[in-house]
Formats: structure tokens, C-alpha cells, sequence
């Protein structure tokens, strides 16, 4: 299907992306994701763009060296959306690449320690929010 629809060419080309129509976008962006396994899918889950999703898959899993993996590692624990220059889509979306990333890298973040950096991540943006759902899951516990 995706050679029919002729977008061979956005495998060499992602801004080309940009002169399809909106379904078309939105089945290329489906096809990507359906082509995935579960951690590179959801490290693209909030983006909308079949361009940003497939620049961010070769982006995060791209070869991961050593210098990279501690730079993903520091900037995962610094991660902060008072300073995040974007959406909270956007966040979520690398937050999740960050993670997605440094699991491909063999770095083990346990499900509660994920969820205690993104609270911690938003709450100084979003203060009440985070305390809510911290003050849920001690009820949940």
C-alpha cells in the first residue's frame, strides 16, 4: 500500500509529508505506527505528524554510543516542563522517546520510578495536578 500510494519517497525524504492531504498524513502516520513494536510506537504515540513521528524514530533509535546513553540519561532526570519549550503533547511524546530510547540502551527505570519523574517533571507547572494523582496512587497502594 505504502508504494500504491506512492510515499516510497518519504523514507528519503520526511518533508514530504507536508504536501499530502490530511488523510493521507493520517494514514501514512497510521502505517508507521502499525509497523512498529510496542516501545518505538509509543515513543511516537502524542505526535500527529507523520514528519515529526519519523524524524523522532530516527532520531531515538538511531546507534547508541556510551556518551549517548549518559546524555539521554541526564537529560531524561532534568527532564521539566516549566522549562519545555512546546506542548504538553510534545512533552509526553519526549518523555516517552527518552524512555524509549534509554530502554534500548539496556537502562532499566522501574514503573513507579517513571511515574514519580513525570509528576515530578510537571509539577511545577501543574502543582495541584501532580499532587492529586501522587495522593491517588498512595490510595491506589
Amino acid at each position: 500500500m505504502l508504494r500504491a500510494i506512492d510515499y516510497a519517497i518519504f523514507i528519503d525524504n520526511p518533508s514530504t509529508a507536508n504536501s499530502l492531504t490530511g488523510a493521507e498524513q493520517a494514514l501514512l502516520l497510521m502505517l508507521l505506527r502499525d509497523s512498529l513494536t510496542a516501545i518505538p510506537a509509543n515513543s511516537i504515540a502524542w505526535l500527529q505528524s507523520p514528519k515529526e513521528a519519523y524524524i523522532s524514530l530516527q532520531k531515538q533509535f538511531s546507534y547508541l554510543s556510551s556518551l549517548q546513553r549518559d546524555s539521554l540519561y541526564r537529560e531524561f532526570y532534568t527532564l521539566s516542563f516549566y522549562n519545555y519549550k512546546g506542548t504538553l503533547a510534545k512533552f509526553n511524546a519526549t518523555f516517552r522517546g527518552l524512555l524509549a530510547r534509554l530502554m534500548a540502551a539496556k537502562v532499566t527505570i522501574e514503573g513507579q520510578d517513571q511515574v514519580n519523574l513525570y509528576l515530578s517533571a510537571l509539577e511545577k507547572s501543574f502543582p495541584q495536578w501532580a499532587e492529586r494523582i501522587r495522593g491517588t496512587l498512595r490510595t491506589l497502594a
